[in-house]
């Protein structure tokens, strides 16, 4: 039978806890349903179980599988809680219960599982043939880029690699993918492999310049600068706060600044309003669905104040998508994502927020017409390449399609995939 026309039935592992704003998380939650499309298979989705979590909290087809370790290290000061334990007898039971013998397990973000079995556990706990090659094609998909290795991070990385624990997943890799050139980058450096560029995708369907928007913000007659992502040091929010501020300092006083998301510095960025005595700054918490695409939609500029880290910014991407300017950060990630998108995006400096203030002025000064002109041609740019299908088509075709048929080619006839 054609590959072409077989099922692939996929495990996907995340070794992340899951979080809502995380971005690992959301590619594989959003990516479950285009997979299953495109292949007519099944994906199930796992993700290590921290203390307190309950099954009700997972999304349909999402399973926990292991235990949330706390990260010995931040190589971009991020709170990381990664899987730590994963007995390969509970991949085992788990792949029963979803009654899945996979064809691929996609292991997202397979580095920060090594410690101690995360990542080996679950490829352990795979189906054998009864001469023990693994059965499923395994994929590992990194998303971390950094554009500044911090000592301390290059040698953590260093003295990880020479306990031998990377060079032994790595090994067992059919394919190995990253989320942007600049995850590329960042990795091939430690790990000089050739990797497949599988990009974030965005549901450009639901994020739309067209539909409802947060009428409250727009009854002040101010004009909205707006942010959403995790709230930890890499992310620039504190940047952000002394831009705006700057700019009301300047005599600005028909802009307001609305913060969404949440995360371990909140409670510092808060007390930083006060005590600066910021005005017009609103902390909305983490904004459900629906409520988050009708904030893109209302922002007059959206604002992507990044120091280092990122690999892509989902969050810019989504803001481009509903037709919103953005500013953010020239770095990497930010520049071979969006480098493209025309006059939709405005590069700044990190770490400059005089600079940063002067990039939300350059949007915000423009006439409406020009800003959702230039928001129309940034959401091109996000359609023509990040829409899931196009995403999930080139993953499935260039990379599932191509591993399965060489694993058929390479067992006996007596231990094909089943």
């Amino acid at each position: 039978m054609s590959v072409e026309r077989d099922k692939i039935d996929v495990l996907m592992s995340v070794q992340y806890a899951l979080e809502e704003t995380g971005g690992v998380q959301r590619w594989a939650i959003e990516a479950k349903p285009w997979i299953e499309l495109k292949t007519g298979g099944k994906v199930v989705v796992t993700f290590p179980k921290k203390k307190d979590d309950d099954e009700s909290t997972l999304p349909e087809g999402c399973r926990f599988l292991g235990e949330v370790f706390r990260f010995p290290f931040q190589h971009h000061d991020n709170r990381y809680q990664a899987s730590g334990w994963v007995n390969p007898r509970d991949v085992r039971e788990l792949l029963v219960s979803e009654n899945i013998t996979p064809h691929i397990a996609h292991i997202q973000e397979p580095f920060p599982g090594i410690y101690p079995t995360g990542t080996p556990g679950v490829i352990n706990g795979l189906p054998k043939t009864e001469d023990g090659e693994t059965i499923p094609g395994i994929v590992g998909h990194v998303h971390v880029a950094k554009d500044h290795l911090t000592r301390k991070t290059k040698f953590c990385i260093h003295f990880v690699s020479a306990l031998g624990y990377l060079a032994a997943i790595m090994e067992k890799f059919d394919r190995t993918l990253a989320v942007s050139q600049a995850t590329v980058d960042t990795w091939s450096q430690f790990w000089p492999v050739e990797y497949d560029i599988i990009p974030n995708g965005i549901n450009t369907e639901e994020l739309t310049p067209d539909g409802s928007i947060i009428e409250e913000w727009r009854r002040n007659g101010k004009k909205t600068i707006f942010f959403t992502g995790r709230h930890d040091r890499r992310k620039g929010i504190e940047d952000l706060l002394h831009a705006y501020l700057y700019l009301r300092e300047s005599g600005r006083n028909d802009i307001q600044l609305k913060l969404a998301g949440g995360g371990y510095m909140t409670e510092e960025l808060k007390k930083m309003v006060r005590d600066l005595e910021i005005p017009d700054v609103e902390f909305l918490g983490n904004l459900p669905r629906e409520n988050l695409v009708k904030a893109y939609r209302t922002a007059d500029v959206f604002v992507g104040p990044s120091r280092d880290g990122e690999a892509f910014n989902r969050t810019d991407a989504e803001a481009l998508s509903c037709g919103t300017m953005v500013v953010t950060t020239d770095i990497s990630g930010h520049r071979y994502a969006f480098g493209e998108a025309k006059g939709g995006v405005v590069f700044v400096k990190p770490e400059d927020p005089e600079g940063l203030a002067k990039g939300i002025t350059t949007v915000l000064d423009l006439s409406e017409e020009d800003r959702r002109e230039r928001g129309r041609e940034g959401r091109k740019h996000i359609v023509n390449n990040y829409f899931w299908p196009i995403v999930i088509g080139k993953l499935v075709r260039d990379v599932y399609q191509e591993v399965v048929a060489a694993k058929k080619n390479k067992f006996p006839s007596s231990a094909t995939i089943i």
